[in-house]
């Protein structure tokens, strides 16, 4: 039986601190959200719409984390687009390419979830591909106990606002444009009800956020901590982004998504039950 792996360690050389008063954040925010296009992914459905996901790795298996209700609709399609850069979506992927494991589901769609899936690669080839451009999360590696401090650290969210989709027609046909976004979002609050927990976050007006968030269903939300070394000579830091939702519904200034626990235990959770069942 595929046993969950415990979080290793934090860092022994530096140690997570909070944001010094005459700390300039800006270098910090952009280089972790930098980081964090590295893991999104954007899908691109044949009718022109689209969801987000993130590139992850938990026992064993690389995959995509996202919302049920995207990955429900992209398993109805005999295609769908997987974007792997700011630029036109490629490639085309065929679900019977990737395993579709529902964590939590809601039959009617609603705002309060649950509403999260895993797709794992099964295609070999395609999986290259991927990993020739991306980078995966390594969820199994991480210490869930920098969520203790959520109030206190920064956050960001990441996806693909449909507002920013640029379309550009070819001799070739029509080509779409999609921007992996990654920005900072404001802390609202953290709840758990039925085995699964929920965040919301503001979305700020300006900093670079579009004026509708649609189409960011399925990409991450993550903590942006900061660290420091032990002595005085040493600079504080921007730690590794810590992925600690996946977003399912927004409205105009807000995002709803899976916390913490649902996509670092409830995940590992389905998995070792499915694997038991093979």
């Amino acid at each position: 039986m595929l046993e969950i792996p415990k979080p290793s360690p934090m860092n022994t050389d530096f140690e997570l601190i909070d944001e010094p008063l005459d700390f300039n954040p800006l270098p910090h925010l952009q280089n972790a959200t930098d980081e964090i296009r590295n893991y999104t992914t954007v899908f691109v459905f044949e009718d022109g719409r689209i969801g987000s996901g993130v590139f992850v790795n938990t026992c064993g298996l690389n995959g995509i984390l996202t919302a049920h209700h995207v990955a429900k609709h992209l398993f109805k399609l005999e295609r769908f687009g997987l974007c792997l850069c700011d630029s036109v979506h490629s490639p085309w992927v065929a679900p019977m390419q990737m395993e579709h494991v529902v964590i939590g589901e809601n039959a009617n769609e609603r705002a309060e979830g649950p509403d999260l899936s895993f797709l794992v690669f099964r295609d070999v080839n395609l999986l290259g591909t991927v990993q020739s451009k991306k980078s995966f999360y390594f969820l199994d590696s991480k210490d869930t106990r920098v969520c203790e401090n959520m109030k206190r650290i920064r956050w960001a969210a990441s996806g693909s606002p449909i507002e920013r989709m640029q379309k550009t027609t070819t001799t070739d046909g029509e080509l779409r444009g999609l921007e992996e976004f990654a920005g900072q979002v404001v802390f609202k609050s953290y709840s758990q009800r039925d085995g699964f927990d929920y965040v919301q976050v503001e979305v700020p007006i300006g900093d670079g956020w579009p004026n509708d968030c649609h189409g960011m269903s399925g990409g991450g939300l993550w903590l942006l901590p900061l660290e420091c070394g032990p002595d005085e000579s040493s600079k504080v830091r921007h730690a590794q982004p810590f992925l600690a939702g996946i977003s399912f519904y927004q409205t105009e200034r807000q995002l709803t998504g899976h916390g913490f626990n649902s996509i670092h235990n409830r995940l590992r959770q389905t998995l070792q039950a499915r694997q038991a069942s093979l």
